[in-house]
């Protein structure tokens, strides 16, 4: 059943719609109740946590947070300071009425479907269908969205864009310039609820937002032609090859790309097609006609990709679908998607004249990190993580890292609920792309830690990222992902050592070489086997050349220097007595000995304890 919320301070409507949603849909309703009248701008911030408030109670009382995803908020909203759904803004010197706490509301339950009673014009036809009740547009029409499995935790209809853009629209206030907006819109489409979600939250990721496509129903809304209630053009689809929704009639069969096309028009308006499919072939002309259809697709200017499950991470999907490589033009994402921010140096910072973010913001982000942290330490399901993910991709975004203590904290619940997902999908590769992960932290540690005293910046970021790195170690370390674990427990070695240099620059050089050789060797296995092999030979040779002209037969001049190797290096001890080298004048073949024992000493040492805690942890 959904959480249905009437936001009103008009008792009988309230009363009317609760009634409206019993008796018609079996839903009971939770009233929010508030003082509408003189409103102020300090009655902004107080009468949001209210609502708020009683919303999160709701979700956390009888239901789990991220059950708030199927949750829907009926709002009475008439606001004299606006004209027109498109104003509602929550930032600027107007914004002093319902419609600033509404837009707060929105952008702190984006996995909310919000519903608007108002006299206002809608922003268009897509939003007038999916948020709006009107004339022509009741409140079962909006409601049976959700009949049809409507998610809009990643923004479809773009509400909480529109909010972003009207934050951004007076060009003198360049304090919240930070903020990216997302353009282009995506969907994913699949049966399989983690899937969907998983590819959603890719595109959403890289600059898209996105239609979750789980029903029959729902495809038929967003793609027939006939049938269509979202008008946008879709820019970017992930999308299964052997669909078989659950409320699909028993004679559709959507495997046929050309058929499926044919069938849902709004198909071929994509420019960019990523098919993620198991890749079996039971039938074999009906897979190579699939791969015919695509290859035209292509001689067409389109961009198709084909993928198969599993895959190996939300990184994995950007980089081998080829988007990372498409959208080049804008640093592999979105058209007009920037982020991290880019600021050029400290002073430009300083010019700006203001180090944080927005006041209501800050409000809004830190309501989101709360409610990620929670799904964090609840989540038992892929879209439960994707969901936690989410708010905290949304908490960071808002802030523009210029809050950095808040947006590393938002940082790091992202990639832990991101990587949360991936170990709990069965459909991802057991090992992960870790690597473009770090590269992806590393840069958006960098923009917050411009906002950090210019003097310590370099410091701060490494502290933080250390933090962070700390972090997704326990998180592999919980799901049992030892490769994943030994990659991050490296960086943060790697970290470590230039946190070190650069508290100590004066004598940490003459340590920082032999550091990093550690650091190189416990890096991979394989590396310490070949550093014991290069030893093993380099003093074989050294060996041999000291000891030369010493014996005439060929055997023994073969094995003369890798049996000193093997007593001194891997024995420890002397192949000679040295009071019996002193005596002899053999000094070279002495000092020889001395370093070979402590080389090998301290490299098997560290080979045993390494290779008894890889053996111990898998």
């Amino acid at each position: 059943m959904n959480q249905t919320f009437v936001i009103t301070d008009n008792r009988n409507l309230q009363t009317s719609i609760d009634r409206y949603l019993r008796f018609n849909h079996g839903i009971s309703s939770t009233p929010v109740s508030f003082q509408q009248h003189s409103f102020s701008s300090a009655r902004i911030v107080p009468t949001f946590r209210q609502i708020a408030d009683i919303i999160e109670s709701a979700g956390l009382f009888d239901f789990s947070p991220q059950n708030l995803r199927h949750a829907i908020a009926i709002v009475d909203l008439c606001d004299d300071k606006i004209h027109e759904l498109a104003e509602i803004n929550l930032i600027h010197k107007g914004s002093i009425g319902l419609s600033a706490v509404v837009a707060m509301l929105a952008l702190t339950f984006p996995e909310m479907h919000w519903i608007f009673i108002t006299p206002y014009r809608s922003i268009d036809d897509t939003f007038l269908k999916a948020h709006v009740i009107s004339a022509t547009n009741s409140l079962s029409d909006v409601l049976s969205l959700h009949e049809k499995k409507f998610i809009s935790l990643f923004d479809p209809t773009n509400l909480r864009n529109n909010i972003r853009e009207m934050i951004l629209e007076k060009p003198e206030d360049q304090t919240i310039q930070y903020i990216p907006l997302r353009k282009q819109l995506a969907a994913a489409i699949d049966e399989e609820e983690a899937y969907a979600f998983f590819s959603a939250y890719t595109a959403y990721r890289i600059g898209f937002r996105s239609h979750v496509v789980l029903s029959h129903s729902m495809m038929q809304s967003v793609f027939q032609e006939e049938s269509c209630i979202f008008s946008e053009q879709i820019t970017l689809l992930f999308e299964d090859i052997y669909l078989n929704f659950p409320d699909q009639d028993l004679g559709i069969h959507y495997s046929n790309l050309y058929n499926r096309d044919r069938k849902y028009s709004k198909l071929q308006e994509a420019m960019y097609r990523v098919i993620i499919t198991v890749g079996h072939r039971i039938n074999r002309d009906a897979w190579q006609s699939n791969i015919e259809y695509l290859c035209n697709l292509r001689h067409k200017g389109k961009f198709c990709k084909l993928l198969y499950k599993p895959i190996a991470g939300i990184f994995d999907i950007w980089k081998k679908s080829g988007l990372r490589h498409w959208l080049r033009f804008n640093g592999g994402l979105a058209e007009k998607f920037e982020w991290p921010p880019q600021h050029k140096n400290h002073s430009d910072i300083e010019t700006q004249g203001h180090h944080s973010a927005p006041g209501r913001l800050l409000e809004i982000a830190e309501r989101l990190i709360q409610r990620a942290e929670r799904i964090l330490n609840s989540a038992i399901s892929v879209p439960e993580a994707i969901h936690g993910a989410l708010l905290a991709l949304e908490a960071q975004e808002l802030l523009g890292n210029k809050t950095p203590t808040t947006a590393l904290e938002a940082l790091s619940l992202k990639h832990q609920l991101e990587v949360s997902a991936e170990c709990m999908f069965y459909g991802v590769e057991y090992n992960f792309d870790v690597k473009s992960r770090f590269k992806d932290i590393e840069k958006e540690v960098k923009s917050i830690g411009r906002w950090f005293n210019p003097r310590t910046h370099r410091l701060s970021e490494l502290n933080a990222e250390i933090s962070i790195m700390s972090d997704l170690m326990q998180r592999f370390r919980q799901y049992n992902q030892f490769d994943e674990e030994q990659e991050c427990l490296q960086r943060i070695r790697q970290l470590h050592r230039h946190l070190w240099l650069n508290k100590y620059k004066t004598w940490a050089w003459l340590f920082y070489p032999f550091r990093a050789y550690i650091e190189f060797l416990l890096g991979r296995l394989h590396r310490f086997v070949g550093a014991l092999v290069f030893w093993f030979l380099s003093f074989s040779f050294l060996f041999d050349a000291c000891l030369k002209n010493k014996h005439h037969d060929i055997f023994i001049e073969m094995l003369r220097g890798p049996a000193h190797t093997i007593t001194t290096f891997f024995g420890m001890q002397p192949s000679y007595n040295l009071i019996e080298m002193e005596n002899q004048g053999l000094f070279n073949l002495e000092l020889l000995t001395l370093f070979a024992i402590v080389l090998g000493f301290i490299h098997l040492g560290i080979f045993i304890s390494h290779v008894y805690s890889i053996i111990s942890r898998r």
